[in-house]
């Protein structure tokens, strides 16, 4: 894993990745991936003009102990941008804190890099990537932990009875009926939005959360409740947060 700053942004490369976050106005970090050279210009849904954020980047060292209880020094980063906060640790393992705790991380289960307490025997990766044959674009399956007693809400509006999405799997693509936004908010306070027009699937599971794409890159911002009114997605949230959204599309204004 190597890691370098730019432009007030965090870069991490690793076995044919490209990993960068940002901020993105205040209390927010937006996070892209690609397998290509380089990354693209698209902003996607990321067209309103948000106030300049002030990003401090920090590259150090870790303790990392092997099986055989020695500790070896190992890279990481860590990029915080107003009460927001991620870290990568050497094996591209991303953790975000609100002002110091932990209330999202990458699910990682392999044989160097985990952090949680899990086995590490599933040999299961945070960011997998896989070519589609006959293209030159990656299909991306994203995973992130769970959290004991949290709730999601978001996503647009599908053919169930669900506030509550833990649990269920989304279709990302609009069809008669069927809106997908594919912004979810969460009990613990923060707000995650998928920036990317790809079709896909989500899943917010009880154990883990995910999301599988076609991408030339991978694009997504997270957002501290307190500041994601003034964000993009053409979504603005209204109410006390319980899952009532109000969408502006191309297909005129749905309540959700």
């Amino acid at each position: 894993m190597r890691f370098e700053e730019k432009d007030g942004a965090l870069l991490a490369y690793h076995q044919g990745e490209m990993l960068r976050i940002e901020s993105w106005g205040e209390d927010s970090l937006r996070v892209r991936a690609t397998k290509l050279g380089e990354f693209t210009e698209e902003d996607w849904a990321l067209t309103e003009p948000v106030p300049a954020g002030n990003a401090v980047v920090k590259i150090g060292e870790m303790d990392h102990r092997l099986s055989s209880g020695v500790v070896e020094k190992r890279p990481m980063a860590v990029i915080t941008n107003g009460r927001i906060q991620a870290k990568v640790n050497f094996a591209g393992v991303i953790t975000f804190y609100r002002e110091g705790t932990v209330f999202l991380q990458e699910y990682f289960r392999n044989y160097d890099g985990t952090i949680s307490r899990e086995s590490r025997c599933l040999k299961v990766v945070n960011r997998e990537w896989k070519g589609i044959i006959g293209g030159s674009e990656s299909k991306l399956n994203v995973k992130f932990e769970s959290n004991d007693g949290e709730k999601i809400f978001g996503m647009g509006q599908y053919q169930h009875s669900y506030m509550d999405l833990k649990g269920c799997t989304l279709e990302l693509e609009q069809r008669n009926s069927q809106i997908s936004v594919p912004f979810m908010v969460s009990s613990y306070g923060y707000g995650m939005l998928w920036n990317n027009p790809a079709v896909g699937t989500g899943d917010i599971w009880k154990e883990l959360y995910g999301v599988e794409c076609p991408f030339y890159q991978a694009d997504g911002l997270l957002a501290d409740r307190c500041r994601y009114a003034q964000e993009d997605s053409g979504a603005l949230y209204r109410g006390d947060w319980t899952g009532s959204w109000f969408s502006r599309g191309p297909h005129g204004a749905v309540a959700v």
